[in-house]
This record gives structure tokens, C-alpha cells and sequence, in this order.
């Protein structure tokens, strides 16, 4: 990815990520997951850690998703097949996705 690339990515995934539907989305999210506990995850913790941890997770995870598939999108939406990209991005986002909620639940889970 070229510099220009990258920058473009990075300007509209902070703008993106910043906006007041986009926050309110996460924070609703995570208080949500809080308050249900999928997966047991995070219940060793009280409501407001439930609520933290959640929100790293939520937080981290659709940041990372919205960069891969913005940065892809910008660099090959004329060089690929839009089923291709989709594929590529979708692998992409899966892996980070994994690598990222496995990295988190090794430093806060243990």
C-alpha cells in the first residue's frame, strides 16, 4: 500500500470512527454484552469490568474492521472483482478479529 493509500485509510477510518452514531454503537454494545455475558466472558468480573472489558473488545475489534476494509477497499476497488475484495477483506478481518479478542482475553483473562 503506498503512502497515499495509507493516509487516505487512515483519514477516513478517524473520521469514521469518531462520529457521535459510531460511539454511541460501540458503547451501547458493549453495555449490552455487560449486561448478558456471552460466552461467560468476563464473569469473574463485576458489571463495570464486564462493561470495560466488553468495550475493549467492541472497541478494538470493529476499529481493526473498519481499517482493513477501508484501506482494501481504497487500494483495490478498481483492481479486483467486487466478490473477490469482499472475500479478501472478510479473511482479513476474520484473522485480525481473532488475533486481536485472543490477545485481549490473554492479558485481561489470563
Amino acid at each position: 500500500m503506498n503512502d497515499g493509500a495509507l493516509h487516505l485509510a487512515l483519514r477516513e477510518w478517524r473520521a469514521h470512527i469518531t462520529t457521535p452514531a459510531t460511539l454511541g454503537a460501540v458503547v451501547g454494545i458493549a453495555l449490552i454484552l455487560a449486561i448478558i455475558v456471552p460466552f461467560e466472558a468476563g464473569r469473574q468480573f463485576g458489571v463495570m469490568g464486564r462493561f470495560g472489558y466488553w468495550l475493549l473488545v467492541v472497541a478494538t475489534t470493529y476499529g481493526a474492521g473498519a481499517f482493513i476494509n477501508g484501506g482494501l477497499s481504497i487500494r483495490y476497488r478498481r483492481k479486483l472483482a467486487l466478490p473477490v475484495l469482499i472475500g479478501i477483506s472478510c479473511a482479513a478481518t476474520g484473522a485480525a478479529i481473532a488475533a486481536l479478542v485472543s490477545a485481549i482475553n490473554s492479558l485481561i483473562i489470563g
